[in-house]
């Protein structure tokens, strides 16, 4: 590996804790303020963006374990459980400050990357899915997505753009927040809709804009996209921050005063259809805890035969390729032949499923059969195995008085509904009851 790689990748503080930052004083510097909270999301997005080139494939097998508990801060995990190693591996190897990469021995970077790539892994293996952010992770990964929302046969990004353009602009706010938390990177679009449609008076109370995302080449995408366009240069007193987070690792510190409502937090672009409706909801009690709102937007259905067309759409060539890409790069990394990941592709397929609890609400599920030959090498590397069938991204659609009632339930008022003209988007202000 050669370490002048990292030439190019810009330093950060880094946070020590997941709370959001209120605001902070605004620097002269034009660069935003980062702040990464998910350290084995840097890796993992370092690695899948060619920023480090592995000395070998990725293991972490019995080999290497034996010869991890000969350094001397593990001699205490030899005969430990298996977990027990894992969890003190990842503990060391992933709480690593982003600025000193380029200090790093190759080694000690090929052991983050493994302990990154297994937690990836193990998730998929406990939740027979891939985490929700996956496909997006890496330059290849936010290009591959881009290149699919920009493409004349996807409509669904288009589409909900322009509805979320209309709701801002019918939308009565009043309070004052401090923060606009935008849940996902997504292309810059709705930040820069938000700033273009919200009323001034609101804006010019905001402090900072802060985008969540486990991936940051998406951040830093979105980022270069805001500042070469001027959106920021009308409010010249609004803090642009970057936050390498998981959604769900994320919490609001509790806060209350006669003057302070909360945050905003924005989940759009049909952000919330990659989360069932149970996750969603903890996510949603995370960024509501202060009082502060969440801006949602929900993907509508009323008949099936609205479900087969998004279906159809999802079955595009250019949508496998980026819900596979990652995917397949680790797994070839691992040492899976050509042949293997053939199989793989070829079994993609699009399905539709009711959720859990929920019957009137609908996945539409990307999946893919995972070869028992390729188990046999991640169980020789890291001692586990895929599920048969693994899901690669789920996409829900909710029919609206079974949201609305599902919410309310949960301890939440639905305020200021506006549903599209053609029913497929939902947005609203979700306030805890």
């Amino acid at each position: 590996m050669n370490v002048s790689d990292y030439k190019n990748v810009t330093s950060a503080t880094i946070a020590t804790s997941s709370s959001v930052p209120r605001y902070r004083s605004r620097t002269q510097s034009d660069e935003p303020f980062m702040q990464y909270h998910s350290k084995g999301a840097v890796v993992l997005n370092s690695y899948l963006s060619d920023l480090v080139n592995l000395e070998g494939l990725i293991s972490l097998n019995e080999d290497d374990l034996d010869a991890i508990c000969n350094i001397p801060r593990f001699k205490d995990c030899k005969d430990k459980p298996l977990e027990e190693v894992f969890y003190k591996l990842r503990a060391y190897y992933q709480d690593i400050g982003y600025e000193t990469l380029p200090e790093m021995s190759a080694d000690f970077i090929n052991r983050s990357i493994s302990i990154a790539v297994r937690d990836i892994l193990e998730y998929a293996s406990i939740n027979h899915s891939l985490p929700s952010g996956f496909p997006y992770v890496g330059s290849k990964g936010t290009s591959l997505y881009f290149e699919l929302v920009d493409s004349t046969g996807y409509n669904v990004s288009r589409e909900s753009y322009r509805h979320y353009v209309n709701f801002l602009k019918s939308i009565s706010i009043t309070t004052f927040f401090e923060n606009l938390i935008f849940l996902g990177a997504g292309n810059g679009s709705e930040i820069e809709a938000t700033l273009n449609n919200l009323p001034e008076s609101i804006l010019q109370k905001v402090k900072s804009v802060n985008t969540i995302d486990m991936t940051l080449s998406g951040i830093k995408h979105t980022f270069d996209k805001l500042k070469h366009d001027g959106t920021f240069k009308r409010f010249p007193h609004i803090e642009l921050i970057g936050q390498v987070s998981q959604f769900e690792d994320v919490k609001v510190a509790s806060r209350s005063d006669e003057y302070y409502k909360g945050n905003l937090a924005i989940l759009i672009g049909k952000t919330s259809g990659n989360f069932n409706f149970q996750n969603l909801i903890e996510i949603l009690n995370g960024f509501s805890s202060d009082g502060g709102n969440v801006l949602v937007d929900f993907g509508l259905f009323d008949t099936r035969e609205q479900l087969t067309e998004i279906s159809e759409m999802y079955k595009s060539d250019l949508n496998k390729r980026f819900l596979l890409s990652n995917l397949i790069r680790i797994l070839t990394d691992l040492g899976c032949t050509p042949d293997m990941m053939t199989k793989i592709y070829d079994s993609f397929q699009v399905i539709l499923e009711s959720e859990e609890n929920y019957s009137d609400f609908m996945s539409i599920r990307s999946v893919v059969s995972i070869p028992d030959e390729v188990n046999m090498i991640l169980h020789d590397k890291f001692k586990l195995e895929l599920p048969n069938q693994l899901t690669l991204m789920d996409s829900y659609r909710r029919k609206l008085p079974a949201i609305t009632q599902a919410f309310h339930d949960a301890g939440y008022f639905l305020n200021q509904l506006y549903t599209s003209p053609d029913k497929k988007s939902l947005f609203t202000l979700a306030e805890r009851m």
